[in-house]
C-alpha cells in the first residue's frame, strides 16, 4: 500500500511549484477522459445492431452433435453497503442540498425519474402540451406511501408551490411570482384539476422546459403534522419510493430497507437493503473497502485515488464548478441582530474591484487543480464544457470569453491590482489591510486548495490577512447562508442540460445573489452572494425565452462576460470526480443526470 502523502509537505511542494510557474513559464496539460461516457442511447443502439446483424452459418455433412450448455445463474446478495456523505437534512421542506436530494432519490416516488441518466415517467402517467408551450396538463397513475396513504396530484401541487417555485424561476409560472413574494399556500399557475389531474401554467414558453419534472410528491398534511420535526428521524419522514429509511445513526450510519408498495417495485431497484457508511478518513475508508467491510465508495478524493486499485474506479462527468467568491455584501446575517456589518474597512475592502482581481490573478489555477484533486479539470467559465454550441464544438470554444486571468495566473499584473487597490483604499502598505476569513469545508481537497490559495497570496503579494476557517460541511454551510465570511471556496452543481439554470444562480434574485430581496424579507439567503447587475438579469431572461440557438448562445456569452468581469465568483475548478465498487457490483451508474444515488440497476453478486 503506497503511504499517503502528509498534506502540510503536499502544500509546500505545491507551493514550490506554483512560484515557479506563476509567471507563465509552465502549464498543466488538460486532463479528458472518455470512461463512463457511455448512455442508455448507446446500449440500444448496440442491441439494435445485434438484432438486425445476419447470423453467419457453416454447412456440414455430418450430423450436428452441438450440445447447449445451461447457463448457471449467478447467486446475487441482498445488501448493499457504500461509503458516501450523510444527508444535511431530510427536512424537504428546508433542504438546500443535493446530499439531501440524493436520500430523497430513495425514499420518495417522483413524477419523472432519471435512471442510468435517462430520464423517465415513473408517478406521471400523461403529459399533455399546448400548441403554444404554456400549458402543461399531467396525470398521474395510480401509486401510494408505505401506508397505503393515496398519492394525489395536491401532492405534487403541495410540493411545486411550497418548494420547487423559487426567486429564480418564479416568473415563469402564471402568479408565481406574487405566490413568492407574499409566501402563499397556492398559485395561480399551478393547480390540480382532480385527484389525479393537476396543470401548471407558464407566463411565456421556456426554451428550456419541457415539463419532464423530476419532484416528489409531499403531503400537506403530513407536513403540517410533523412541523420543525419533518425529517429528522426515519419516523418522521414521508415514504413513497424504492426505500425506508429504517435507522440513522447521525454520523455513522443509515440503513435502509426496500419498500414494496413503491411504484416499481417489483421491476427497479433489485437490491433488498441498503447501508450508507459515513467516514470522512481516508484511511478508514480505504481500509473498509480493503477489507470488504463496503462494497463501494461513492466520491474517491484525491487520497483515495492514490491508494485504490485504478481499475476499481470508474469516472463520471463534471457536475460542480468550484470557484472563489468574494462577499462583497459588507454584512453579515445573525439570528438575533438581522443583517450586521462586517466593518466599514472590510467592507471596502471586499467592494474594491482591483483587491479582487489581484487576489485572482495571484492563483495558478492549473497547477492548483492539477495537484490538490487529479480527478478534475481547470475551469474559467460559468457552465459545462459538455454544452453544445450551434456545430460540432462545444459553447464554450464556440462562444469566448476576452480578457480572462490566465490559468497559470501572472503575477506582475496581480502586484499590479494590488498595488491600485492600495492607493485606492488610501493603505500605503499590505500591513495595514483588515483582516479576512476563508470559509471552507474541513475536507481534504478543499483545505489543501484553500491552504494553497492563501500561501499564493501571500508569497505572491506579501499578504498576511487572511484566516482559514475550517468548518464541518453541514456547519460551513450554514455560514455561506448566513454570509459569516469574507471569501468562501464555494461548489455548484453544474446542470449541463440547462446553462442557463447555473447563471440563473447569479442573478440579482437568482439563488446565490439575492441579498437586497433576503434583506428585505429579513432572513438569511440561500447561498447569498455578491453579484447584482440589471444587464445580466436581462440577458440571462431574456435568454430563457429564446428559441434561436445563436441568439440565444450570444446572450450567454454577453452575459458570462458581465460575471466574469465583476471578479465576484472566480471559477477555478470543474469537480469531475470517480466512484469505487468491486467487481462483483453491477448495475451501479452516476452521473449528473441522476440526481441521486444510481442503484435502480444495482446487482450485488456472491463472492
Amino acid at each position: 500500500m503506497r503511504k499517503m502523502m502528509k498534506k502540510s509537505f503536499a502544500v509546500t511542494l505545491l507551493l514550490a511549484m506554483l512560484i515557479g510557474t506563476l509567471g507563465g513559464c509552465g502549464t498543466t496539460a488538460d486532463k479528458t477522459s472518455n470512461a463512463g461516457n457511455s448512455t442508455a442511447a448507446d446500449a440500444g443502439n448496440n442491441t439494435a445492431d445485434s438484432e438486425n446483424a445476419t447470423p453467419t452459418t457453416t454447412e456440414s455433412a455430418t450430423t450436428d452433435t452441438t450440445v447447449t450448455e445451461t447457463p448457471v445463474e449467478q447467486e446475487t446478495l441482498d445488501t448493499f453497503r457504500f461509503v458516501a456523505t450523510e444527508p444535511n437534512t431530510l427536512n424537504m421542506i428546508e433542504s438546500t442540498s443535493n446530499l439531501d436530494t440524493y436520500v430523497f432519490y430513495l425514499t420518495s416516488a417522483m413524477l419523472y425519474r432519471s435512471i442510468d441518466g435517462v430520464v423517465t415517467p415513473e408517478v406521471c402517467d400523461t403529459l399533455t402540451v399546448s400548441d403554444d408551450r404554456m400549458t402543461y396538463t399531467y396525470t398521474i397513475k395510480e401509486a401510494t406511501y408505505s401506508d397505503g396513504t393515496k398519492i394525489t396530484a395536491d401532492d405534487f401541487v403541495y410540493y411545486l408551490v411550497k418548494k420547487y417555485l423559487t426567486s429564480e424561476n418564479c416568473t415563469y409560472f402564471v402568479g408565481g411570482e406574487d405566490t413568492y413574494n407574499n409566501s402563499l399556500e397556492t398559485c395561480e399557475g399551478i393547480y390540480s384539476v382532480d385527484e389525479s389531474t393537476f396543470v401548471i401554467t407558464m407566463t411565456s414558453p421556456i426554451v428550456t422546459f419541457n415539463g419532464q419534472l423530476e419532484i416528489y410528491p409531499l403531503q400537506k398534511a403530513f407536513v403540517e403534522a410533523k412541523g420543525e420535526a419533518l425529517g429528522g428521524t426515519p419516523a418522521d419522514l414521508l415514504y413513497s419510493g424504492p426505500y425506508l429509511l429504517t435507522d440513522w445513526v447521525v454520523g455513522s450510519s443509515m440503513t435502509f430497507v426496500k419498500n414494496d408498495s413503491y411504484i416499481n417495485a417489483d421491476t427497479l431497484f433489485p437490491t433488498q437493503n441498503l447501508t450508507l457508511v459515513v467516514s470522512s478518513d481516508a484511511s478508514t475508508t480505504y481500509s473498509m473497502y480493503q477489507n470488504g467491510e463496503v462494497d463501494a465508495i461513492i466520491n474517491v478524493n484525491k487520497d483515495l485515488y492514490e491508494l485504490i486499485d485504478q481499475a476499481d474506479c470508474t469516472y463520471y462527468s463534471a457536475d460542480s464548478l468550484w470557484g472563489i467568491e468574494y462577499n462583497t455584501t459588507g454584512f453579515t446575517y445573525t439570528d438575533g441582530d438581522g443583517f450586521v456589518s462586517r466593518g466599514d474597512e472590510v467592507s471596502a475592502l471586499m467592494k474594491n474591484l482591483n483587491f479582487r482581481k489581484a487576489l485572482s490573478y495571484a492563483i495558478n489555477r492549473s497547477a492548483v487543480a492539477a495537484v490538490v484533486d487529479p480527478t478534475s479539470t481547470v475551469a474559467d467559465r460559468y457552465v459545462s464544457t459538455s454544452v453544445k454550441g450551434t456545430g460540432d464544438a462545444a459553447y464554450v470554444d464556440e462562444y469566448t470569453l476576452e480578457n480572462t486571468a490566465p490559468l497559470e495566473g501572472d503575477a506582475e499584473a496581480a502586484v499590479g491590482y494590488l498595488n491600485a487597490a492600495l492607493a485606492e483604499l488610501g493603505y500605503s502598505d499590505v500591513s495595514q489591510l483588515p483582516e479576512l476569513s476563508f470559509l471552507t469545508f474541513d475536507s481534504a481537497s478543499q483545505s489543501m486548495y484553500v491552504e494553497t490559495v492563501v500561501s499564493l497570496w501571500k508569497s505572491v503579494l506579501g499578504l498576511e490577512n487572511v484566516t482559514i476557517n475550517l468548518q464541518p460541511i453541514q456547519s460551513a454551510i450554514m455560514s455561506m447562508v448566513y454570509m459569516n465570511y469574507d471569501i468562501y471556496l464555494q461548489q455548484l452543481s453544474m446542470n449541463p442540460d440547462d446553462m442557463l439554470e447555473q447563471l440563473g444562480f447569479w442573478k440579482t434574485t437568482g439563488g446565490v445573489s439575492d441579498v437586497a430581496g433576503f434583506q428585505a424579507s429579513g432572513v438569511p439567503s440561500f447561498m447569498a452572494s455578491m453579484h447584482a447587475d440589471e444587464a445580466y438579469d436581462t440577458l440571462v431572461t431574456d435568454a430563457y425565452t429564446e428559441f434561436d440557438d445563436a441568439a440565444r448562445f450570444s446572450m450567454v456569452q454577453q452575459a458570462e462576460q458581465l460575471l466574469y468581469d465583476s471578479y465576484t465568483f472566480f471559477p477555478a475548478m470543474a469537480g469531475g470526480g470517480y466512484y469505487a465498487t468491486k467487481s462483483y457490483v453491477e448495475g451501479y451508474y452516476s452521473t449528473y443526470g441522476e440526481n441521486g444515488y444510481g442503484f435502480a440497476n444495482l446487482v450485488v453478486y456472491a463472492h
